[in-house]
């Protein structure tokens, strides 16, 4: 179950987005605070969530943190690939590496990362009118290509770290 979902379906009700979501597993629970649309909101799951409706988390950033990697967290994880923009997935279990990032079209990819996919679809569909314009554009995708060649590979449909 995840405590404070409920605080979250009458966010989105009333139209509010929180900037960034964090569903926790395995700390104490605290009642929800929200500010505003800038702010973040705290939601600690725990036990099964096979009952839990996700439609909530559609269209958010969300981050998700364990100190241990345990059934909750896998099936968090899971579940939360079919209504998140974009995760973070943090583990204390996970060593030197934290966790790693997901995007639905970019897959999971380490931490970092998936700035350099955004970098490079930012420029990719940018419009140049000037031919500086355009040699920036190419030099920003060069760069991310440079720092991130799987771009390519998904880009041609063939996403192998998904």
């Amino acid at each position: 179950m995840i405590h404070g979902l409920s605080h979250l379906l009458t966010l989105r009700k009333e139209g509010k987005r929180p900037m960034s979501t964090w569903v926790s597993v395995g700390i104490p629970y605290r009642k929800p605070v929200y500010s505003a649309d800038f702010s973040i909101l705290e939601l600690v799951a725990e036990g099964s969530l096979t009952t839990d409706d996700f439609r909530p988390f559609v269209g958010l950033e969300v981050t998700l943190y364990s100190p241990e990697d345990c059934k909750t967290f896998t099936q968090l994880i899971e579940k939360m690939k079919a209504y998140a923009t974009r995760m973070m997935v943090l583990c204390g279990e996970y060593g030197t590496d934290l966790g790693y990032e997901w995007h639905p079209k970019w897959g999971q990819h380490d931490l970092g990362e998936i700035r350099w996919a955004e970098q490079f679809e930012d420029a990719r569909t940018s419009v140049c009118r000037t031919k500086e314009q355009n040699n920036e554009r190419l030099r920003l995708e060069s760069e991310a290509l440079n720092h991130a060649p799987w771009i390519l590979k998904v880009e041609n449909g063939t996403n192998f770290t998904a």
